[in-house]
């Protein structure tokens, strides 16, 4: 920190939120009690805690700094995150402020539509500009909104309504990518609706030219998508684009960390270990940890974990009977991430620090309490 300007030690802390939203929370933190605190920082602070859901702190941070929020973030902000902060209290009353306040939204952008439209026949093309750039600043402030409200019918794992309130928007939204994305995502979670995620993916994924320039869920769920629809030709064009990319980019930067093949692969040995094709779905999820020592880490393991448990259960209930081939790949691929994965700590809580986290926390001995499963198993 002491290394580091104000300014620089904010920007840092937005660009690795991602990857560490726990030292950015603490960075983010330790400038908001700065005096004076860097303009901002009390804004994407509230908002980082708001988006990884840690809606208490959340709370306790806008409790302790009532007027620093009225003073920065105004009064439509405010709003949205008092509907945000409901969630963890009351789905429905976050519902229906979420509605509200989308409504209102909608009826600001029909006005701008229809004077768009007023000004097109008068040929004002000055007026046309302005009220374009007002109309997508306000489809922007739409959006997070609407994804919230939508976030609450996805959490309940009811797809059809996140799809009917986002068509419920779709003239205003259509060129924004995000709906486009969520609608996509929402059709995709709704197994007879392929048809639909796929059209609404391959713009999103077949128009750009770098496939590692875009979110590798988005590549990994159209590749799933052509397998359901009996397309795997066009699954793996997208897959060997996309080993192509990674190899050149090894080539440019021996130390660049590359994760989109790895989810790719996942996603779809996820599915076929879903509809128990536990042989061909494992070896897909095998691949995705090549090599070893740079794909394992607690999100790919997470993964990993849940297919090899979902064995474990299929066998305990005796509907599957492991071959022997099956079983000795498990065990060796267990034991490999025995050995890499003994300073790998499992901590999804991004509030912990993986320092803090207990030897059993860790993915070396989540591997070996795995393969104790199967041994048992088998052996019974």
């Amino acid at each position: 920190v002491e290394d580091l300007d104000l300014i620089t030690l904010h920007n840092t802390a937005l660009i690795t939120m991602d990857e560490d939203p726990q030292g950015a929370f603490s960075k983010l933190t330790f400038l908001l009690n700065q005096d004076p605190p860097v303009t901002e920082t009390f804004r994407n602070l509230l908002l980082g805690y708001c988006k990884y859901e840690y809606y208490d702190y959340a709370a306790d941070l806008l409790g302790e700094n009532t007027e620093l929020a009225m003073n920065t973030m105004g009064k439509p902000m405010l709003d949205f995150l008092e509907a945000v902060l409901l969630c963890a209290s009351s789905k429905e009353e976050a519902y229906r402020k979420f509605d509200e306040l989308c409504k209102s939204k909608a009826e600001v952008l029909r006005r701008l539509m229809k004077q768009i439209d007023e000004a097109r026949v008068t040929q004002d093309e000055a007026q046309q500009t302005q009220l374009t750039i007002e109309f997508q600043a306000t489809v922007d402030e739409l959006i997070p909104v609407l994804m919230f409200q939508a976030k609450i019918f996805w959490d309940l794992e009811n797809y059809q309504l996140v799809e009917l309130l986002l068509m419920k928007y779709m003239d205003f939204c259509l060129d924004n990518r995000t709906w486009k994305l969520n609608l996509a995502h929402t059709y995709f979670m709704q197994p007879n609706k392929t048809l639909e995620a796929i059209q609404w993916y391959e713009p999103l994924v077949l128009g750009e030219q770098n496939l590692l320039d875009i979110e590798a869920i988005l590549v990994a769920n159209l590749c799933v998508s052509y397998v359901m629809t009996d397309q795997n030709n066009l699954a793996d064009n997208l897959i060997n684009r996309v080993t192509d990319e990674e190899a050149q980019k090894v080539k440019d930067d021996a130390n660049a960390k590359l994760y989109h093949l790895s989810i790719i692969h996942l996603v779809i040995g996820t599915l076929y270990c879903a509809h128990k094709n536990f042989e061909f779905g494992i070896d897909y999820v095998f691949r995705a940890f090549n090599p070893m020592h740079s794909k394992l880490n607690p999100d790919t393991w997470f993964y990993a974990q849940k297919c090899l448990l979902e064995i474990v259960r299929c066998i305990s209930l005796r509907s599957y009977i492991i071959p022997d081939e099956t079983l000795d790949k498990i065990l060796k691929f267990l034991d490999e991430v025995d050995k890499n994965g003994k300073k790998i700590q499992s901590i999804i809580d991004m509030t912990t620090d993986a320092r803090d986290a207990r030897e059993n926390q860790s993915i070396s001995f989540e591997a070996r309490t795995v393969k104790a499963m199967f041994i048992k198993l088998y052996q019974f």
